[in-house]
């Protein structure tokens, strides 16, 4: 398992040895016995020191309190335990205490260092329980905090960091004379991410040094420990809410604690302190679990919004803290079509050739009237840019030329011993570059000392740290490539698109904002696993040094699915077929000569192909295309280390942005779903119910022959209890005839039905798969032969108040699971009693889709609407009592 990128390690030099998958021993030992290992490792638990630094806590022996890892200030990462010795780092009591006292046996701490809680007093700062430690404000400050002679500080190093890459709060200096070199940030957080706002709505910041060190080693240990990359889910939401304090957690589903606890003790992902102990609050409202999420996901995301919108990325933005906490993922799949006809329309860019039959590497995503924000479709690091135009032949040019150009360091194989899971290993790491060009130049000031002005309000946050650590560097503003180095994030903004050709008319370009979007790669793109690419036949590669698109594969190709050759086609009418194929040729960013982008060229619709030298002069070529060619100022200038194998390599696989990242979510999303399902609480053995690919397929214990009065005992999986009887599932005869053979049922609806179940009016299972033949008289009688429905209602009555208070429930429970498992997860709809002659079969009714509009509209048992008969509607309450609701997953 390779680091992710650097980390500065001190203490213990094992942190990349893994825990493993064993499960946990029968029975615990002893805290102080030999065998105090941590068997399996299902959870990451942050906390925070509440000190001035990381402290000295090598572990002295073996009864040992504290995390395994922490977090300086400065991002320097101590390991003061092996990585599989449990070690004493959460309580958990009340709450979690008992039986519940799981999280040392099966989670790893990491203590990042920092104060936490801060009280503004009438003349000072008071750090929460440490009387004596104060703070006061300052006007004027260092650009770095230097703790290097602080008491208790690491030796091995200098100690600081830079307070200028802390983006927001108000800078504070400790009043101890000995200490005076320690300053903090601190700001305010007044929402729900803070249970303690009323009384101490201000809270310590974390440094920008210990965020980098964070990230790095939050997804090296999920991926090590094979734990999702995921945070607690809101009990009635379903989204992800991981500040969710404790008594919040255990009481919102109240009368259903127990079930709620259960919960916590199956989820598997990153935990707070606060989220298991009540007493807590670290890491605290100021932790940025955005970033984090981001930083540790291999997702890819798209690079702009579609409209003018703007995205929550900014924890510290009190105006849309509520848009921040929802931690919206902008890779929605159904979103996919309108990317696609946006850059497929009719204003050029298309990929993988344009409409001169010139190669071209990416997309354009025009922005309409409006520059709008770009963002980094993945983690990377900015290896080169340019963020000024600059002149050229000493005017400025009618387009941008500025660009990002971020390195991404991809896992793109299977796990040859795990179906489905990614391959982490360092064999399995690929080069891939994502490039956004056009973007609108930025506008640099200076200081009289000549520093570059930090902006965060008017420069992405990587061109700021850049200016923060090289304040001199002159060119940025003169328009020459620079070499930033800088880590940027899953979203984090790069720019905002710029001015470039968007159309033609009768007078030639038409310039407007858009970005140029590229995806490229010189790995070998046929061994990215289950891709397109894989298919010879969605491969092609032209060797030559031009940019003409005369590839007897692609004319091949082309024709062969009933187009055009290449010499006639309209470009347009086969870009969509075009997406899944991969062409590697001779980037457009490398041309040194104007003759290599060929020796005729096509202009007009239809096609005329002209001498080069007519539709292009070289003056032309001098001051439009070749000031973009980026990658032949940067030979002799830039690294490999820092660019990467593109640098000395300038014929690349092309692929196109949108299809590359739909191919690597849709491995994530499998990755994460099969570690999502594992158990790694108890073993399987223990479980009364076999799961085979998300459905249970049968049930473990024998089946009697007779149905029990009260059912079969409760079932578990993955720690969640199940109440939900084995004879409100399944026909028990059948069952008795062949039991090991006959159950299908998926597990989310078992999920559902559990969780309705909860509630005091109960739930009936009226129809779920019947093992041998379904009922005939069910219009869906095929979900449920797949296991894909159950029909219910409530378990205490068909009244109206029942009907709205299981309706109520099942609306919950329904949003829920489609927030946890993706839109569409989980529908309803009412349907209606068979009565063997208007109705010959259960199925959806003018009656039951009324119902289901009263149900859902209604805002409590007593509304009129309920009870309301209409003209049109005349036997509704009559009929209410033959109604069930249909549950079912696609």
């Amino acid at each position: 398992m390779p680091v992710p990128e650097v980390l500065r390690l001190y203490g213990r030099t094992d942190v990349l040895t893994a825990v493993g998958d064993q499960q946990p021993p029968t029975s615990t030992p002893a805290w102080n016995a030999a065998t105090r290992h941590r068997n399996v490792t299902r959870t990451i638990t942050l906390h925070y020191t509440h000190g001035w630094v990381a402290g000295n806590w090598q572990a002295p022996a073996t009864d040992w309190y504290g995390a395994t890892f922490n977090i300086d200030l400065d991002g320097t990462l101590f390991q003061c335990e092996e990585m599989i010795v449990r070690t004493n780092h959460v309580g958990g009591a009340p709450d979690f205490s008992g039986q519940y006292s799981f999280v040392n046996l099966t989670s790893i701490g990491v203590e990042l260092a920092r104060f936490g809680k801060i009280q503004q007093g009438p003349a000072l700062y008071s750090v929460n329980g440490y009387p004596g430690i104060d703070f006061q404000t300052v006007t004027t400050f260092p650009d770095e905090c230097n703790y290097s002679t602080h008491p208790g500080s690491k030796t091995g190093g200098t100690r600081r960091y830079k307070l200028g890459k802390i983006n927001g709060g108000t800078v504070l200096q400790s009043t101890s004379a000995s200490r005076s070199y320690y300053y903090i940030k601190v700001a305010t957080f007044d929402d729900e991410r803070n249970d303690n706002r009323a009384t101490y709505p201000l809270d310590v910041l974390f440094t920008e040094e210990q965020y980098q060190t964070l990230v790095k080693w939050a997804k090296c240990m999920c991926e090590m420990n094979r734990i999702p990359k995921a945070f607690l889910l809101h009990p009635a939401t379903g989204v992800e809410q991981p500040w969710i304090d404790v008594q919040d957690l255990i009481e919102l589903n109240t009368p259903a604690v127990l079930q709620n606890k259960e919960r916590v003790r199956s989820f598997q992902g990153i935990i707070g302190h606060n989220n298991i102990q009540a007493d807590r609050s670290d890491p605290g409202a100021s932790m940025d679990f955005y970033r984090l999420k981001r930083g540790v996901s291999d997702e890819w995301w798209y690079p702009v919004n579609l409209d003018d919108t703007t995205r929550a990325l900014n924890y510290l933005e009190t105006a849309r803290s509520a848009d921040y906490i929802a931690m919206t993922a902008y890779n929605v799949a159904s979103r996919r079509v309108d990317y696609f006809t946006e850059c497929e329309g009719t204003g050029g860019g298309y990929f993988p050739v344009g409409l001169n039959r010139l190669w071209h590497g990416g997309i354009h995503l025009p922005s309409g009237e409006n520059a709008r924000p770009v963002y980094a479709m993945a983690n990377g690091r900015i290896v080169a840019a340019r963020v000024v135009n600059g002149l050229v032949q000493g005017v400025e040019p009618r387009y941008s030329r500025c660009f990002v150009l971020v390195r991404h360091e991809v896992h793109v194989r299977e796990d040859a011993n795990r179906e489905g899971e990614i391959d982490y290993g360092a064999d399995s790491t690929e080069t891939v570059y994502s490039l956004y060009m056009h973007l609108r130049p930025e506008v640099i000031a200076r200081s009289d000392a000549g520093a570059a002005v930090v902006d965060y309000a008017a420069h992405p946050d990587w061109l700021n740290h850049y200016f923060i650590d090289h304040p001199t560097d002159q060119a940025p503003d003169n328009g020459d490539i620079f070499y930033p180095d800088q880590t940027v994030l899953l979203s984090d903004l790069v720019g905002h698109s710029g001015t470039y050709i968007t159309g033609m008319d009768a007078t030639g370009p038409v310039y407007g904002p858009t970005v140029h979007v590229e995806v490229f790669t010189t790995a070998d793109v046929s061994r990215f696993a289950d891709s397109p690419w894989v298919d010879a036949a969605n491969r092609m590669e032209d060797t030559t040094e031009d940019l003409v698109c005369d590839l007897p594969a692609l004319d091949d190709w082309l024709q062969g699915r009933g187009y055009p050759p290449i010499t006639q086609v309209d470009v347009r009418t086969a870009v969509s077929d075009l997406r899944q194929v991969a062409v590697r040729f001779r980037s457009e960013w490398s041309l040194q000569t104007r003759e290599q982008l060929t020796q005729t060229i096509v202009v007009g619709q239809p096609a005329v192909e002209v001498a080069l030298t007519q539709a292009l002069t070289n003056e032309q070529w001098e001051a439009s295309i070749r000031p973009l060619c980026f990658h032949t100022d940067m030979q002799g200038v830039a690294t490999e280390a820092v660019i990467g194998p593109f640098l000395g390599d300038s014929h690349v696989w092309h692929l196109h942005p949108l299809v590359f990242m739909q191919w690597m979510n849709e491995r994530v999303a499998r990755h994460e779903q099969i570690l999502r399902s594992q158990d790694k609480t108890r073993g399987q053995v223990t479980s009364t119910i076999a799961v085979e690919n998300g459905y249970v397929v049968r049930f473990v214990n024998p089946v009697p022959s007779v149905a029990p009065p009260q059912g079969y005992a409760e079932v578990r999986w993955n720690d969640n209890l199940y109440e939900v009887t084995v004879d409100r599932l399944c026909d028990l005869t059948a069952l008795a005839a062949a039991p090991q053979q006959t159950t299908r049922f998926r597990m989310r609806l078992l999920d559902a039905l559990e969780m309705i179940n909860d509630r005091q009016h109960g739930v009936t299972v009226l129809l779920s798969h019947v093992a041998v033949e379904v009922n005939a008289l069910s219009a869906r009688a095929g979900r449920h032969l797949a296991g894909n429905a159950v029909d219910v209602r409530p378990g205490n009555g068909t009244t109206v108040a029942a009907w709205y208070e299981f309706i109520q429930t099942v609306r919950r429970v329904v949003t829920y699971l489609n927030n946890r498992e993706g839109v569409g997860s989980v529908e309803m709809e009412m349907l209606q009693d068979a009565d063997g002659a208007t109705r010959p079969q259960v199925d959806a009714t003018a009656n039951s889709r009324e119902w289901l509009t009263r149900l859902l509209a209604a805002t409590a048992a007593t509304d009129a609407q309920l009870t309301a008969v209409t003209p049109g509607f005349a036997t509704l309450q009559a009929e209410l009592g033959q109604m069930r609701l249909h549950l079912h997953a696609p």
